[in-house]
């Protein structure tokens, strides 16, 4: 399945930091010359899971503790090792998590949600589903991946680099059909520039 370009430059085998993507940002707009990958030109405000520890609300701070991230953590992009593997489904489920469900079923899910990480941030915008289970999780999403120039054959086989033009333009370059496209896997501005699109 489609993996965002930004692993096609740090590779599979580890996360990048925020710092280092926003240095890749800035270094692959350069080598491309017709990108300007700057995040902080999308309008509106950037979620709180694309910004540095320390501008992050104390509440927002207090969730990311709660959930298990350290300051080291959070800044590197690393995720605590209990939530590794599991869908935004398993974060109820109260054999996988006894103790921090034990009072409240939603708990993880809330804490994760006022870090705005959603079902479509957790679950990795569909990446990991292959062409034909696309349209059983959201009807619509083989189209959308069609408008973003995938087919089955570079959805289920593009691992880790760029394998559409569209991947490689900048959201304010987008068409609205694009966006709207991108849209329906759960990106937006910020986490389209973050990730270098799908």
């Amino acid at each position: 399945a489609a993996v965002a370009p930004v692993d096609a430059i740090f590779g599979s085998d580890r996360h990048p930091t925020k710092a280092e993507r926003r240095e890749a940002r800035t270094r692959y707009a350069a080598e491309n010359g017709r990108r300007r990958l700057v995040m902080e030109d999308c309008p509106g405000v950037t979620p709180p899971y694309l910004e540095y520890f320390k501008e992050l609300s104390d509440d927002e701070k207090l969730a990311a503790v709660v959930l298990g991230y350290s300051w080291a953590m959070w800044d590197a992009d690393d995720s605590p090792s209990q939530y590794n593997g599991k869908a935004w489904e398993d974060l109820t489920n109260r054999t996988q998590f006894p103790v921090e469900l034990a009072d409240d079923v939603y708990f993880l899910q809330r804490n994760f949600q006022e870090l705005g990480i959603d079902k479509n941030v957790f679950n990795g915008y569909f990446s990991y589903a292959f062409w034909g289970k696309l349209e059983k999780i959201a009807p619509g999403l083989n189209a959308a991946a069609s408008t973003l120039g995938f087919n089955k054959e570079t959805w289920n086989t593009c691992y880790h680099t760029t394998c559409t033009p569209v991947q490689s333009t900048a959201w304010w370059n987008l068409t609205p059909e694009q966006q709207a496209a991108a849209g329906e896997f759960g990106y937006t501005c910020h986490s389209w520039e973050y990730n270098l699109g799908p």
